[in-house]
């Protein structure tokens, strides 16, 4: 397989964040096993079994790109949100003037206001 570059180094770190069984990497388990020994190469994550599971951790300095990149990531969301410039679009309630007694047109002739006041009464 090919070496990495920068950005697939940071996806698969990413990927792994804290921590993954083998199989969740890639479900070949020859492309599983070259990444994880490219990034065994540069330090980023060690495998620990248990039993017939592997799983794949990050080291120290793994875990020092994941937060930065995390950081990264926090600070491009936070820049998206302070770009687009928010409104308070809250429409007053619509207010309808009833006259005394008077209901509005569609509680005229409703069969349930019968029933909901004679509840009330009991």
């Amino acid at each position: 397989m090919r070496k990495f570059n920068e950005f697939n180094v940071l996806y698969w770190v990413y990927r792994i964040g804290d921590g993954v069984k083998i199989s969740d990497i890639n479900r070949n388990s020859r492309r599983a096993k070259s990444v994880v020994s490219q990034l065994e190469a540069l330090g980023l994550v060690k495998v620990e079994e248990y039993g017939r599971l592997k799983v794949v951790r990050l080291t120290a300095k793994g875990q020092r790109v994941y937060g930065k990149l995390l950081e990264a990531l926090w600070e491009l969301r936070l820049g998206k949100e302070r770009e687009e410039p928010v409104e308070a679009k809250v429409s007053q309630p619509q207010r309808i003037k009833l006259e005394a007694g008077g209901l509005p047109e569609w509680l005229v002739g409703n069969p349930w206001l019968k029933v909901i006041g004679e509840r009330g009464r009991a």
